[in-house]
């Protein structure tokens, strides 16, 4: 009889593990002075008071260090801002890990933050994101959570491009990536 290793468990996916609880909005408003605007955080109190709170790790995210513990700056913000832990991910609007202006910050499950995320890179047609060579026309399709969506045949990879712009800004609306 054929049998499985124990040690195949070791490779299937781990939850992600939650977040550690943030501090409380008024102990960010003692730590931190917050900019609206440019979306940084600086030390209020300490060695490092006004200086700029983080540093970038190694996916683009500031971190900052409070009590020896390591939080997401963007995740501060959001407490710093609203009092409230995030009850979500959060998605930066224009894709930049490291702004944290207060406008550019959402909340976003992970399907949501998934549709504002740049097309894969490595695609050799040259043909615009979502559109397919169909003989001597061209098609415009869309990724609808695990299936296509079809969205009809062109003339021009022009006219299913815009096919496509169209489709992505109804099914995905604020979250949709057009570019």
């Amino acid at each position: 009889m054929n049998t499985l290793p124990h040690d195949h468990l070791l490779f299937q996916a781990m939850p992600k593990p939650k977040p550690l609880p943030l501090p409380t909005q008024e102990r960010l408003q003692e730590l931190f002075d917050y900019s609206v605007t440019t979306g940084h955080l600086y030390w209020r109190t300490g060695p490092y008071k006004g200086s700029w709170a983080g540093s970038e790790n190694h996916k683009g995210y500031i971190r900052v260090r409070i009590a020896g513990i390591t939080f997401m700056a963007h995740r501060l913000v959001w407490k710093w801002v609203t009092g409230n832990d995030p009850a979500q991910q959060l998605d930066h609007r224009d894709r930049d890990k490291r702004n944290n202006a207060w406008h550019n910050l959402r909340e976003a499950d992970l399907y949501q933050q998934s549709r504002n995320r740049a097309a894969p890179t490595g695609k050799t047609s040259g043909l615009p994101r979502g559109v397919r060579r169909n003989h001597s026309r061209y098609g415009a399709q869309l990724r609808v959570g695990k299936g296509i969506q079809h969205l009809g045949t062109y003339d021009t990879p022009e006219e299913a491009h815009q096919a496509y712009l169209q489709a992505v800004q109804e099914q995905h609306g604020d979250f949709a990536y057009c570019a």
